[in-house]
């Protein structure tokens, strides 16, 4: 449910301005707020910056910041609660799916409709944000990759604790995997 929210917040915090022009219109006197306000996201929607030691052009200056406050929002949703794994003993048992795996799988479900959403040329999201589906497509990738990486800390608490595998196989999976780096360079 948070996940859902946050990204449809993020949603009406765009589609306002462009509802806002289109409402006024652009022939209209508008108050100095709403000209300076109008100016700011236009500012934030199309900045960008440049390393040239790089050759590397940056995202806009907005995007930016929309990812940084979606990478904060997952972390603190996903390392914020505790317990991250049930305190099971013998004499108490709280069930086999530890609370860390189901909160990054709910959360991975909930980007869902959202990965659908973003790469098709007509969507709901270019109709009420005015931005361009092709301009969405980063979005779309920036929502697949936390998918895969909440997918990720839903199935790495299961293998690690022994319950997919058993705590042998689990043990060489993790051997090998830590292996892989080394095997890159």
């Amino acid at each position: 449910m948070p996940t859902a929210a946050f990204f449809l917040a993020t949603i009406i915090v765009f589609a306002l301005p462009h509802l806002y022009t289109r409402i006024v219109g652009a022939h209209r006197r508008r108050s100095a707020l709403a000209t300076r306000s109008v100016a700011l996201y236009r500012h934030l929607a199309y900045k960008s910056f440049r390393i040239a030691k790089l050759d590397w052009n940056s995202a806009p200056i907005g995007a930016l910041l929309l990812a940084v406050v979606g990478i904060l929002f997952f972390a603190s949703m996903i390392l914020g609660p505790k317990p991250y794994y049930w305190p099971n003993t013998r004499s108490r048992s709280f069930g086999n799916s530890p609370p860390i795996a189901t909160r990054a799988g709910w959360m991975s479900i909930a980007c869902m409709p959202f990965i659908f959403a973003t790469p098709s040329r007509s969507n709901f999201i270019s109709v009420l944000t005015g931005v361009s589906h092709a301009k969405l497509q980063v979005f779309h990738r920036w929502i697949s990759y936390v998918f895969f990486v909440l997918a990720l800390v839903h199935t790495f608490p299961f293998v690690s604790d022994g319950t997919v595998l058993p705590p042998g196989q689990a043990r060489l999976l993790m051997i090998h995997a830590d292996c892989l780096p080394r095997l890159e360079r």
